[in-house]
């Protein structure tokens, strides 16, 4: 069963099994209130992904760094406070040491506006329950984290410590792969 979520004169509909921004997603902030994280809009919506994650490969193979591709869209905050987190301050720069990162948009699929969600599967995750989803993968390809991929629909009451332990976890994962 479905329900509706009527704002400002518009109506979304959440699937019962999405959760975190999946489920909660609402009309897009006006200028008198400013989304959180503004820095960190990083999924494109008109990108061509598959053609981003080919690159984004390429990349990291040659580099010999973990590809870390996450999933998300500009109108979740756990997707955008993930993104400003691997962007920005101690853990950006972490980041852009020892990984190789991409950030694709996946729409709204829980109104039927999904995209890219493709390649989620095509990466060995299964069916996403909510955004944002963080999948790792070694330089070969190979899948790092399959359990906990989908464990990221709470990224914005995460510390960066947390997460920062959790890539450390990752890098280390790929290093014994």
């Amino acid at each position: 069963m479905k329900r509706g979520l009527a704002l400002a004169g518009l109506t979304f509909l959440a699937s019962p099994g999405l959760t975190g921004c999946a489920q909660d997603q609402v009309a897009p902030a006006s200028a008198s209130h400013a989304p959180r994280y503004p820095a960190g809009k990083l999924y494109v919506p008109d990108a061509n992904a598959a053609s981003d994650l080919a690159a984004a490969s390429v990349r990291a193979a040659a580099l010999d760094r973990p590809l870390l591709v996450i999933f998300g869209a500009n109108w979740c905050h756990d997707s955008r406070a993930l993104a400003e987190t691997l962007t920005l301050g101690e853990t950006g720069a972490y980041v852009a040491e020892h990984f190789e990162t991409l950030f694709i948009d996946i729409g709204t699929p829980q109104i039927g506006r999904g995209r890219n969600l493709d390649l989620v599967e095509k990466l060995g995750v299964e069916e996403l329950e909510g955004t944002p989803a963080l999948v790792a993968l070694s330089p070969d390809g190979k899948l790092l984290n399959g359990d906990t991929a989908r464990s990221w629909r709470n990224a914005a009451s995460r510390s960066e410590k947390e997460i920062r332990a959790t890539l450390e976890a990752l890098l280390r994962a790929e290093e014994t792969a």
